[in-house]
């Protein structure tokens, strides 16, 4: 399985066409039906969204948070999820 993985990966990559520095160009199965993260319902967005943008905060192998964006968060109390700079609580 790995040598068709790695065949499929070389061949594809060796497109004929140019690319400028800095492009970043890799397989995918489907095309995704959109990149806004709020909105990726298939796994393709999602995929394609983690690589494009940063999480507040991220989970690691342990699901434990971890902060991405975030440099801290604290638990206030039981009812109060987010709490932005501005002071505003949801």
């Amino acid at each position: 399985m790995l040598v068709v993985v790695g065949a499929r990966v070389g061949v594809c990559g060796c497109g004929s066409g140019k690319r400028a520095a800095g492009d970043v160009v890799f397989v995918i199965e489907s095309n995704p039906a959109n990149l806004e993260p709020r909105f990726a319902t298939d796994g393709v967005s999602r995929r394609i969204d983690r690589l494009i943008f940063n999480a507040v905060v991220v989970r690691d192998t342990k699901m434990e948070l971890h902060g991405d964006l975030a440099e801290s968060w604290e638990t206030p109390d039981a009812l109060t999820y987010v709490r932005f700079h501005d002071g505003l609580e949801t």
